[in-house]
């Protein structure tokens, strides 16, 4: 049986969205993807109300449910969340609505406690940052020493090893789509990517299953070694989970 790989949607006002890259590249790496939508307790005008505890049991059923979790892209975690304010010009950020935010960093905290494998990229690597209590540039054009265009160019990344991943370099060139980056490393993850201008391009979690921040898209990259391997190990790492379960 396939890893169950659930994937988490943005939000709009009326709608949940998500680029179709991503059930591309879990699928093509052997999983099974699942779009995975925030809920929140309803509102006064919703036409059915959400209580507290069916939210609770959702997330919970959800962790259950999933062999591996995909945190997709974005746009702005909250300064909030990390402990600071804003402190650069409001234009410069687009904040991810409360309602995502907060159903996937709990989401995260599930899937956590049953030590499944977590991928996060982009806003998704990080939300996992923050979630470990690390923090964020809130845009890069306000720090000095970065010299790399990220918002909208491709660039290098050295690659430190991670056990399992057999790439065979120690440099790729990786797309880039981002104007914030982590800037304080959230409690136990380790640093496996730089930039040539020494940003935080990849995460990992020491001592866990797998659970790994990219800050590229490594879905829009399907013939690049570096994402296509990635992408295998975390449906290996759920795959192994999915045969743990069937197991018991």
């Amino acid at each position: 049986m396939k890893a169950v790989i659930g994937i988490t949607s943005d939000i709009a006002p009326k709608t949940y969205k998500l680029k179709k890259d991503y059930i591309r590249a879990v699928l093509a790496a052997g999983g099974l993807p699942v779009i995975i939508s925030p809920v929140s307790a309803g509102k006064a005008e919703d036409s059915q109300k959400i209580s507290s505890s069916a939210i609770r049991d959702y997330i919970h059923s959800i962790a259950d449910l999933l062999d591996g979790l995909l945190l997709s892209g974005g746009n702005d975690v909250a300064p909030c969340y990390y402990n600071e304010k804003i402190s650069v010009p409001k234009k410069f950020l687009k904040i991810i609505p409360k309602l995502r935010t907060e159903f996937e960093l709990n989401l995260v905290k599930e899937m956590i406690k049953r030590q499944k494998p977590v991928l996060g990229i982009c806003y998704g690597m990080q939300l996992l940052n923050v979630a470990f209590g690390g923090s964020l540039y809130q845009d890069l054009s306000y720090q000095r020493g970065v010299i790399l265009k990220h918002d909208n160019m491709g660039h290098n990344v050295r690659v430190f090893q991670i056990h399992g991943l057999e790439i065979t370099e120690s440099t790729y060139i990786v797309n880039s789509s981002h104007h914030q980056a982590v800037k304080t490393l959230g409690e136990g993850l380790d640093i496996f990517a730089l930039s040539d201008d020494n940003l935080i391009e990849g995460f990992y979690k020491t001592g866990y299953p797998f659970l790994v921040g990219v800050q590229w898209h490594p879905e829009r990259m399907p013939d690049n070694e570096l994402c296509l391997k990635i992408l295998k190990l975390f449906i290996k790492k759920a795959e192994e989970e999915n045969n743990k379960s069937h197991a018991i």
